[in-house]
This record gives structure tokens, C-alpha cells and sequence, in this order.
């Protein structure tokens, strides 16, 4: 997907003139290196880009509402001093100049048009989802927990049980290139991180085959093919579940459009539960 790119003054800088978009669009800051916002839809992000040692960085500052643009720019400066010592921050979440700020966006968006899924969406994608017996339980937990964490596919994948703590409500979270970050759990998640775990444990206790299996994957948390969250939803499996065509970066890129709406990562928990209490088909 093309992105338009247009210099800016970030200096007095009124955000609301640059939402909505249709398009995604970057703006860069004239002067300050590496500063850019980023629109997509109604939401925007402020990014650091640098190089270091000629590969291509790029750091989350924020996001807007939920931080300002003087922060934003706090947090670059910050940033740009480090890089400028020789500090590739992008590597050690102790460097990090933003918390939970890694990998929140996805580093390619496919080429199709952005989905954020509406409300009425959610309630049908959840609830159908636990009556399509082609889909296993485990698939059906693993594409909820994509829409309630904004995990990627990858981090999903490579979780095992000693990264996360239910009772702090907390996942230390690894990508494809073992790079970490910690993924605040909503109360929802807890809930849906203890169902797959009691699901395994009575599948596993009934068939000894399967608890090898657990065992010998290392305490994954989810043990199915890379390809089964996919499988799901392509080839009109999402036609099944009443709503239209989405991909699983729509189902990352709706947590983060809700998170920025409502602020905090609790929030949305509470609000998917308040919808499906409300408007269960």
C-alpha cells in the first residue's frame, strides 16, 4: 500500500487537520530528523525512523490521543540523542523511549484496504466464531486473542506459558526475530489465556498422545500450524461468520483503533464484554 508523504512544521501543529484520511499519509517534520506522523484512518501515530549500521529502524512513539504531540516530540528527541551516541534502541526494550511501544504496528500492511471492524462486527465474529465446527477451539481462541491484545500472528505463535502471567495480567511478548515486548492483558484476555490452558489440560489428561505432544512443543501456548489462524478466515471463511472479507493485521489494527479511542487496554476488554452481553445472535 502507497503511502503519500508530506513535509511539515510540527511547531503549532493542530492534529485534528490531519484526520480523517482515506489514504494512509506521512507527515515528516522539516527539521527534526526521523519524526513523522503517521494517519491511517481516523488514527494517528508519531514514529522515529532511523538507520543503524544501514538497516532501517522505526520506533512507536505514541499514539494519538493518548499521547500528545509535545510528548511525542519528548520522546523523539530522547530517542535521537541515543541513536546519535551510537545507541540502537530499537534492539533493547531498556532503550525503549516508549513502553509497549514495539511491534504494536505491523512492519507491512497488505496490499488491500485498511478494516477496522465495527461494533456489530465484533459481537457476530465472536460469537460465530464458537459455532463454525470446522474451526477447532484452539483456532477460534488464538483469532480472538488477535483482536484483544493486538498481538501479531508471530508473537501468538512463538508464546509459551512461562511468558505470561495471569495473575499480574501480563505477556512477555516475542516477534519472528526474537524481539521482545510486554503486552498488558485485559481482564478478557486473562479469561481467554485461562480457557486455552484449561482446554489442553482436559484434551491433553484424555488422550496421551496429545499430552506428549504439549510436552514436546515446549509449553506453547497455542499448538496448531503458523497457517491455521489463516486458514480460517480465507477462502470466504469470514462469510461464515456473517460479516465482511477482514485479515488478521484488521483484527490487530481494531484493538489498536479502540485502544486509541478509549484509552486503555482495560477498556476495551470491558466494552467487547458489555457488546456481546448486549447482542448476542
Amino acid at each position: 500500500m502507497n503511502k503519500q508523504i508530506t513535509k511539515i512544521n510540527t511547531t503549532g501543529l493542530d492534529l485534528e487537520t490531519l484526520k480523517p484520511i482515506s489514504e494512509p499519509k506521512r507527515y515528516h517534520d522539516k527539521k527534526k530528523k526521523g519524526f513523522y506522523i503517521e494517519a491511517i484512518g481516523a488514527e494517528l501515530s508519531f514514529i522515529y525512523e532511523y538507520k543503524f549500521g544501514k538497516k532501517p529502524r522505526a520506533v512507536l512513539l505514541g499514539n494519538y490521543p493518548s499521547i500528545s504531540l509535545a510528548k511525542a516530540l519528548e520522546r523523539w528527541e530522547v530517542a535521537f540523542k541515543k541513536v546519535t551516541d551510537g545507541k540502537d534502541i530499537w534492539l533493547y526494550e531498556k532503550e525503549s523511549v516508549a513502553s509497549n511501544s514495539r511491534a504494536t504496528l505491523p512492519n507491512s500492511i497488505p496490499n488491500k484496504k485498511i478494516r477496522i471492524l465495527e461494533e456489530n462486527e465484533i459481537v457476530r465474529f465472536w460469537h460465530r466464531l464458537d459455532s463454525i465446527n470446522e474451526i477447532s477451539a484452539i483456532t477460534r481462541l488464538g483469532l480472538k486473542l488477535l483482536l484483544i491484545t493486538g498481538c501479531s500472528k508471530d508473537e501468538i505463535f512463538n508464546a509459551t506459558w512461562k511468558d505470561i502471567n495471569l495473575e499480574y495480567g501480563v505477556w512477555v511478548a516475542f516477534d519472528s526475530a526474537g524481539d521482545e515486548r510486554e503486552i498488558q492483558l485485559s481482564n478478557l484476555a486473562v479469561e481467554t489465556f485461562i480457557e486455552i490452558q484449561d482446554f489442553e489440560h482436559h484434551t491433553a489428561y484424555s488422550n496421551n498422545k496429545i499430552k506428549q505432544a504439549l510436552i514436546d512443543s515446549q509449553n506453547k501456548v497455542i499448538n496448531l500450524s503458523k497457517k491455521s489462524l489463516d486458514r480460517a478466515i480465507d477462502n470466504e471463511g469470514y462469510k461464515k461468520l456473517g460479516i465482511d472479507e477482514f485479515t488478521l493485521t484488521d483484527l490487530q489494527l481494531t484493538f489498536k483503533f479502540l485502544l486509541n479511542k478509549h484509552g486503555s487496554i482495560e477498556k476495551i476488554g470491558t466494552l467487547i464484554t458489555e457488546l456481546l452481553k448486549l447482542r448476542k445472535n
